[in-house]
């Protein structure tokens, strides 16, 4: 028998797969927010509370232990400075587990941009590796992710994104590229905390960080000073 041609490759992780199904369930519910509003309240509320349900699960299984071999690796890439078979998927995963982390501190009402690891992992494996300084590396590879759709309400396809929305995954990215650029710690516990540290710095200089963005060189003299300061 001919498998359904609608599940998903099995070499795709399950956890880019339940964020899949966040992403649908999000996606369909901001889409049908308008026809959702001629509808009686007690549906349009179990309507809500069922994409929130979707949501939460697929959010809630999405994060995987990491040694700090991993971490290490995914630094390296984020520098240019190893073209190990392996790095791009590792470092999607451990990029993975920081933004999941950070997604943690968001408030409920706030936006949950959701990153897809299997594109994100494609894409680190196009860049070029050992062609500059760190921070360089690291401003090309924050460019290249932002511009590549693998970070929204639906990694991978188009969405419509506002300009708060836009910032809030920019800096995200920018606080976990500014953590890897930084001295590495010794355990996970520690790491979590480097990312949180990363976050604030990114935030309390925002201005510079988004200012930043609109040309390489700023941007990868911001994440150099930045990384120093952690």
């Amino acid at each position: 028998m001919r498998p359904a041609p609608f599940f998903p490759d099995p070499k795709i992780p399950l956890r880019d797969a339940l964020r899949g199904a966040a992403s649908i369930a999000d996606g369909t519910h901001h889409a049908l927010g308008p026809a959702a509003k001629m509808l009686p309240e007690p549906l349009r509320a179990g309507l809500s509370a069922a994409f929130r349900s979707i949501r939460s699960t697929g959010k809630r299984l999405v994060s995987a232990p990491l040694s700090p071999e991993q971490i290490a690796l995914a630094a390296r890439l984020v520098q240019g400075g190893t073209d190990e078979r392996a790095a791009a998927e590792t470092t999607a995963v451990v990029i993975g587990h920081a933004w999941n982390h950070l997604d943690h501190a968001r408030g409920p009402d706030t936006y949950h941009p959701l990153l897809s690891e299997t594109l994100l992992a494609s894409e680190l494996a196009r860049l070029p590796q050992g062609a500059g300084t760190p921070g360089e590396n690291a401003a090309r590879l924050v460019q290249a992710v932002l511009g590549a759709g693998v970070i929204g309400t639906a990694p991978g396809l188009y969405t419509h994104l506002d300009a708060g929305e836009k910032a809030d995954i920019t800096l995200s990215l920018l606080a976990i590229a500014v953590w890897l650029l930084s001295d590495r710690c010794t355990s996970l516990a520690e790491e979590d905390k480097l990312v949180d540290l990363a976050l604030a710095l990114v935030l309390a200089t925002k201005g510079d960080a988004l200012a930043a963005m609109q040309d390489e060189a700023q941007l990868a003299a911001f994440l150099t000073r930045a990384s120093d300061h952690l």
